[in-house]
This record gives structure tokens, sequence and C-alpha cells, in this order.
């Protein structure tokens, strides 16, 4: 009997053969403009309802709108909440201003406490303290005190190196500034037809290191902006550093490494190269990652260690301004951690280090020598401590960028 089938209202029909219809539809789906119109076809699709609703008896449609318009009304009281919390917050900001700057000139030396504001002390301690401030002279202000804070938070001072702290001890304050969001007046009108769905607000927060004058740079301050949007959550849209301007021989940004050449006939012997690498410091802060203009063109794995360095980088930035700004006295004493305001043990991994799964050691050759001048070598690592996870979760750029790295509050 013939494979074809009798012919039905005109039209010849051909029984299917599993293998050609398998073949045909492997040549379809490889057809990058049948590949494009499916795409095009399901992004349209995208977030519609299913119908199932239109489905349902009147009754329970009617009970559906209710719930929706009871939804519509606390979204609209959600937004109050957010409102109010804003101002809320920002009251308070400006009523702690003015005591984050009178600790910045006693930490500086420009003024003393109030003679009432200290406890007494015993006598015998009052005495102590006589023959020691005879036997030296009392320093100006309270020295190496904002090294002090970064150095007893876990995360802080794991990204400290012996050089960093030479340039840290000059540091005399840490502020934080909120940026304004853009005027109303000033946006630009949508043009008609456009989407009227709110737009994410830009905002952000710089933070500002100011330093005393010292031999590693000229800068009085040095700047770290984190440009921000809500979506849903609290995200990391972009952020940016100050450029460094390091006096030569001081950027503890980069190592140094000199090698003896081997001989080569024409050239005299005795030769010294000499060649830098980065290495790991405090200061690499202040030279954030940059997002791609086209994550096309970065590859899975370096758009898997972009997400990791964005995450780290925020979550540097949100615990100097929310945990070590605030708090700094307690910190510098010890109390902080004293009194639990470490992060809990679950933000942290469970191996205190990731060893290279190449097994390779990361030491320099041995013909290869770090130079004095350049960086300070790995950072100081508190024992046990483990690698911080970041409090947000960072999501590659995508083409349209819709998905910066997520930058939770604290």
């Amino acid at each position: 009997m013939s494979g074809r089938a009798q012919p039905s209202g005109g039209v010849e029909e051909v029984d299917a053969n599993p293998a050609e219809l398998a073949e045909a539809s492997d040549a379809l789906l490889r057809n990058p403009d049948i590949l494009n119109l499916i795409q095009a076809r399901l992004n349209k699709m995208v977030g519609r309802p299913s119908g199932f609703i239109d489905d349902l008896p009147k009754p329970v449609r009617d009970r559906i709108d209710f719930l929706r318009s009871l939804q519509e009304k606390r979204d609209d009281l959600e937004e109050e909440y957010n409102a109010e919390l804003r101002a809320l917050e920002a009251k308070y900001e400006a009523l702690y201003t003015p005591l984050y700057e009178k600790r910045a000139k006693i930490v500086k030396g420009e003024e003393e406490p109030p003679a009432d504001a200290a406890a007494p002390a015993p006598a015998a301690a009052a005495g102590e303290a006589e023959a020691a401030a005879a036997a030296e002279p009392v320093p100006k202000g309270i020295p190496e005190f904002w090294l002090g804070v970064l150095r007893t938070h876990e995360v802080t001072a794991n990204v400290i190196s012996e050089k960093d702290e030479a340039i840290l001890a000059y540091l005399v304050d840490i502020t934080c500034e909120d940026l304004a969001a853009e005027p109303q007046a000033l946006k630009p009108e949508k043009a008609n037809g456009e989407d009227d769905e709110e737009e994410e607000e830009p905002h952000g927060f710089t933070l500002t290191f100011h330093f005393a004058p010292n031999p590693h740079f000229k800068h009085a301050t040095l700047t770290k902006t984190y440009h921000m949007v809500d979506d849903d959550e609290e995200m990391l849209q972009s952020s940016e550093g100050t450029d460094i301007q390091w006096e030569a021989g001081k950027n503890p940004t980069i190592k140094v490494l000199k090698k003896k050449a081997k001989p080569v006939k024409g050239k005299p012997a005795g030769r010294t190269l000499t060649k830098t690498e980065p290495c790991a410091s405090f200061f690499n802060f202040f030279n954030p990652p940059a997002v791609p203009e086209n994550p096309n063109e970065v590859n899975e794995e370096e758009m898997e260690d972009l997400q990791h360095a964005m995450e780290e980088d925020c979550e540097l930035g949100e615990i100097i301004r929310y945990k070590l700004i605030p708090r700094a006295v307690a910190y510098y004493t010890g109390e902080a951690a004293e009194d639990g305001d470490e992060d809990d043990e679950d933000d942290y991994d469970d191996e205190d280090e990731v060893d290279d799964e190449d097994g390779d050691d990361d030491d320099e050759d041995d013909d290869d020598e770090e130079d004095d001048e350049g960086g300070g070598g790995a950072p100081k690592r508190a024992p046990q401590a483990g690698k911080p996870k970041a409090k947000g979760k960072a999501e590659a750029p995508t083409d349209s960028g819709e998905k910066p790295p997520e930058c939770k509050q604290q």
C-alpha cells in the first residue's frame, strides 16, 4: 500500500515519517529567522495572564477584583510609609551630623572634650597619668583613630595591607553624603505613547575619606560614589572613585618586580628588568570594577568575576556607611565586636580560603624580587575569618542593562 493517504477536501494527506519530521524540525530550529520569530512571540507573552481568570464564575471574578482594590490600597499605604521613612531618616541624619563633626574635631586635635565630660579618675590612677604625661609628650587628638576603626571590622581588616596601614594612619575622618535625587522640573517629559509606569529614581551616596597632609599623595580627600536604583530592592547601578595620583614609589596597589636579564649578545651584562603587577590593597576600593557597555563582549567566566567583584565592592561601601561611621568609637575600642555588632556567622563561608583550582603556587618565581617601593603584599587577614558573603546578590548585566548588581541596605 502506498504511503499516501486518500485525498480529503481537495488536499492530499501524506503519512508522517518520524525520522523525516525530526529532521525537518531540527532544520527549522537551526534557522535564525525562525528562532527570532519564536523569541519575539514569547517575549510578547511574558507577564500576560493565562486566561484562567476569564473562565472563572462571575462571583469569583468579582471577589478577585475586590482583592485587587485592597492590594492597591495597601500599595498606597506602603508608598506613604516609604515617604515618611525617608523624611524621618533625613531628620535624624541632620541631627547626627553635628555629633560627627564634633567627633572629627576631637580626633584631629582641633578641640578638647569639656572639662566635665570625663568621669573623675581615682587618685592613684590620676597620679600615674600625670607621671606618664610628664615622661612623654601627649599626642594631638587621637592618632590613627580611623585606621583602628577599619582594622577592627573583619571585612575591612581583610583588605588592608601593611603598606595601606602607613597611609591610613593619616586618615582623620570618613563622612557620608546622600546624592540628591534629580529635581522633577529637570526631568525630560515623556513623549506621547511612552509607558506611564513610574521610573526608577536614581540616587545613592558618596563616602569621603579625609586625610592629613602625607607623603603618599597630595589629595586632601578621596571619594567613592555609589549610584543606586530602586527595583523592589536597593540595587547598585554603578560606582566610581577618585583617580589617586600617587607619589613616586608610594602606590600600594602595585608591586614592582625586578629580574636579572639573561645575557644577550650585543647588550650589556647584568641588566635588570622591571615589571609591575597589581596587588591586593584597601585603595583598590577607589578603582571599582567597570560594567562593560556591551555585555556580549564578555564571556561567562569574566561576567561571574565581575559580578563577584561588584558584590564585594558594594558590601564594603555599605559596611563603612551603615556600621563604621555611626559607631566609629565602638569599633576603635573593640566594643562593637563584644556587643555582637559584627556580621552573623551565617554571613561567612565555611571555608577560610578558596584554593586555586589549578593548585598552582601563586608566589612569584625565584628569579623575581619584589621591590620595597612597590605594594605591601597580601592584606592581613584575621584568623579563621573566612570570606564574607555579599549582603546583596549581583546579577550580570544584560544587553538592556536592566539588572545591575543588587546592594541591599543594612
